[in-house]
């Protein structure tokens, strides 16, 4: 379920869908010929009947995004939710007075589809926008749900890797992401991204190429995309490939809890680790401003990481941090 989250924020950021905490994620799978009706605009209320409370009852709110897919085929468009109302047996619902209010928007006009839902207990409306098409994209989803939501939140912990190029950032933000069960996300996820988008080849000289360009025209976007795409663990998340202050000072305006950790390991060691994962090693991809801004990171940090590293110790540190830290305060307490 988590690749389906990523994969459809991932769309949002492709097809220029401004997202935010608290919007929520809502794929329906929509049999014809609602479908078709929904595409043309004829539709503009989707209903869901159900005998428990389950999605999207109580699920959906105004604003939210919802994409829309036939069944057995990909996701075509999507739709902003403007309004929701919802009914049900043991407070307000009447079949028969949501027929005679809504059958037209609905596009529900035969008898037949409200017989089949006379033993229904719970009803949500949601009235929605013209749907706008997008890029077909396949969803790899094999459960028989028809409706899934997933909610945009920001988690209560960030824990924020930092350290220059090849210094081994990615190698401890996988260690630390197992140690706590929570998700792994990259700066550079939201980079190559936006390659992709404008047609450029994902390799380190595009990616450092974009990143600039990023913090100074696109700030905003590119954080909230990195803290919201997190739907394993919606307490803790990790991420790596931090350059700039300004992105901790970002995240800990909007965390309850930010722990900084640098990897600052040798000139030595970072320049074997970049020849073994790029085949060279290249003074000029030290050069670039999000390379140089890392090293005033290592005064910043709540734990430094080095090549002699006990997990232990590391894990212990993290663990407190996640108990007793504040944002406010740096945890002088703990030896780094």
């Amino acid at each position: 379920m988590e690749n389906i989250g990523t994969k459809l924020l991932n769309e949002c950021v492709l097809n220029d869908i401004k997202i935010c905490a608290g919007v929520n994620l809502h794929l329906p799978i929509v049999a014809q010929p609602f479908y078709s009706y929904m595409l043309s605009g004829k539709k503009t209320i989707e209903s869901r009947f159900s005998i428990n409370k389950c999605s999207p009852y109580l699920k959906v709110k105004d604003k939210d995004i919802m994409f829309i897919k036939d069944s057995g085929k990909p996701v075509t468009a999507y739709s902003i939710i403007e309004n929701v109302k919802f009914f049900s047996k043991d407070n307000d619902l009447n079949l028969d007075i949501l027929k005679q209010k809504y059958s037209k928007e609905i596009c529900a006009f035969d008898d037949v589809f409200w017989e089949d839902r006379i033993e229904k207990k719970y009803v949500s409306l949601m009235w929605i926008t013209k749907p706008i098409t997008i890029p077909p994209f396949n969803i790899d989803k094999k459960d028989k749900l028809g409706w899934i939501d997933y909610n945009l939140k920001y988690p209560n912990v960030v824990i924020l890797i930092s350290g220059k190029i090849g210094s081994g950032k990615t190698y401890w933000a996988e260690k630390i992401s197992k140690m706590f069960n929570c998700k792994r996300n990259s700066f550079s996820d939201y980079l190559k991204l936006l390659c992709l988008k404008q047609n450029l080849e994902i390799n380190r000289l595009n990616l450092q190429k974009v990143g600039q360009t990023v913090i100074h025209n696109n700030f905003e976007d590119f954080m909230e995309y990195t803290i919201l795409n997190n739907f394993i663990n919606d307490n803790i998340l990790v991420v790596d490939g931090l350059r700039h202050k300004k992105c901790i000072d970002y995240f800990k305006n909007i965390v309850r809890k930010v722990i900084h950790i640098n990897v600052n390991t040798s000139e030595e060691f970072r320049k074997n680790n970049i020849i073994l994962r790029d085949g060279q090693y290249c003074v000029s991809q030290e050069k670039f401003e999000t390379e140089r801004q890392s090293e005033e990171l290592i005064n910043d940090c709540d734990y430094t990481i080095s090549e002699k590293t006990n997990e232990c110790d590391l894990y212990n540190f993290i663990n407190n941090a996640i108990k007793y830290k504040t944002n406010n305060l740096q945890m002088n307490i703990f030896e780094k």
